[in-house]
């Protein structure tokens, strides 16, 4: 239909007498309707007017009770009127996912693959996302999956993809045998399935108790490959799986086994192609992957892998630097990035030679930043004093003060960063003189009572040295 004519029809008032038509016409009247609904339906102001018309209590109706043309139609008229945020709501409300559902699971070809996308759009709402679960809806887009055309597959996936972001519904796709099948389609699938599947595999990733059966599925070798040779979209997806099985200490020994991070020259490449993409993807994406670096560089051998990257440590460190100047969502990732650099001297010497150490010291004294950007920069200035020269360098220029000011006004996690980092200058001659003469001694004095023994204990120690 030309595109004039869709306008021209919706302001003749054509679209009532095709809503009526669904409802009393005979089976070749309902049918013709539902075809022009659909074609009128691609216009974004036709969605509102056709769902403003009382259309979507009778589809759903359609849905249950019509024959399979009808169905076929009105699944596809469904799923056009859901891209509308206010239609999907009223969709759903109108009770159509349990019969979508069905379709999925008993109809045609064409009703499974149409039924499929209506999920997909739908359950992009987190309301949506549990009624389509408490419907039955994901054993039956998982079925698609296995046994379905390449157009079906990749609806039902797009789906599972939004689904598996739910708690409950990671469990389902877990229980009804998703993972090895998964693991299959990064292996073989298109380009699109490989991506659609990984994301999938990030989100159940999520799950501890779901990590194992990636495990066992034998996805760490295919996650690695994928990283190392995907696209830019795949890659962050490999990664974000690699990242949460890297964060429980059972898998840390998988994927270091499979030679990914330690001795072998792949995970220099891993690490690469992580850094590749960081500079040449949008935004969103940078943060993605800057969230991952940040649960990469918790283990020595990824700081070490990430160092190596590239001509030499320091330009690395310059990257991170300059994320973390950015005041927004990238600057708390680059800043933690940093902070776990630092706990090894070369990463100290790296950021060092960046130029970071001013910066880091300015974000933790920052007042206007997010309370977290501060907690993360003190991490980030305590572990690099803990290098005697760079001690002395941020003595040098004022970092005392700030430091002390975090310790006696911050919140707990920001005053026990700015105490590690004041014990470790306290070792310095002229920062000790600094912390005597800033008059945080009452300060001191409450926090050596406070807090586990642990933490009472590193306090006495500052409150012995400063004495």
């Amino acid at each position: 239909m030309n595109v004039d004519n869709r306008v021209a029809i919706t302001a003749a008032g054509g679209i009532p007498p095709l809503v009526k038509l669904i409802c009393v016409g005979t089976t070749l009247q309902t049918t013709k309707a539902l075809g022009a609904l659909v074609n009128l339906s691609t216009n974004t102001d036709n969605k509102v007017a056709i769902a403003a018309a009382g259309t979507i209590r009778p589809l759903v109706l359609l849905l249950k009770y019509g024959d399979n043309i009808k169905k076929e139609k009105a699944t596809l008229l469904t799923s056009s009127l859901a891209l509308n945020d206010d239609n999907k709501v009223a969709v759903a409300a109108a009770g159509a996912i349990p019969p979508l559902v069905r379709l999925v699971r008993d109809g045609s070809a064409a009703q499974k693959e149409h039924a499929a996308t209506a999920l997909w759009i739908l359950s992009i709402g987190n309301a949506n996302k549990v009624a389509i679960q408490v419907a039955g809806g994901i054993q039956p887009l998982m079925e698609l999956v296995r046994t379905g055309n390449d157009a079906q597959q990749v609806k039902a996936m797009r789906a599972l993809s939004h689904l598996s972001v739910a708690s409950a519904s990671k469990v389902i796709i877990a229980e009804a045998r998703g993972i090895p099948l998964l693991v299959m389609l990064v292996c073989y699938g298109s380009d699109e399935i490989q991506e659609i599947a990984s994301t999938i595999l990030w989100n159940l990733s999520a799950n501890a108790d779901i990590q194992d059966a990636i495990v066992d599925a034998n996805a760490v070798p295919v996650l690695i490959w994928l990283l190392n040779t995907g696209n830019m979209a795949q890659k962050v997806k490999a990664a974000g799986v690699l990242s949460n099985l890297l964060m429980n200490s059972v898998h840390k020994e998988v994927v270091e086994a499979m030679g990914s991070l330690s001795g072998w020259e792949g995970g220099r490449t891993c690490i690469a192609s992580l850094m590749r993409c960081l500079e040449r993807v949008p935004k969103k994406k940078q943060r993605d992957i800057l969230r991952i670096l940040a649960k990469f560089t918790e283990l020595d051998e990824c700081r070490e892998a990430l160092l190596l990257v590239g001509v030499e440590p320091r330009k690395t460190a310059i990257s991170f630097v300059q994320y973390s100047k950015w005041a927004d969502e990238l600057q708390e990732h680059a800043i933690i990035v940093l902070r776990n650099l630092a706990l090894s001297a070369d990463g100290r010497l790296a950021i060092k030679r960046a130029r970071g150490i001013r910066v880091l010291l300015r974000l933790a004294g920052g007042w206007v930043l997010a309370p977290s950007v501060q907690r993360e920069a003190a991490a980030a200035v305590r572990n690099l004093s803990i290098s005697t020269d760079i001690a002395a360098i941020i003595v040098s220029i004022g970092g005392v003060p700030p430091l002390v000011k975090l310790m006696q006004i911050g919140h707990v996690r920001q005053k026990e960063n700015a105490l590690g980092a004041l014990k470790n200058l306290s070792l310095n001659v002229k920062g000790r003189k600094e912390i005597v003469a800033a008059r945080c001694i009452r300060s001191l004095s409450v926090l050596c009572f406070k807090g586990p023994r642990s933490k009472k204990n590193s306090q006495q120690r500052l409150w012995q040295t400063l004495h």
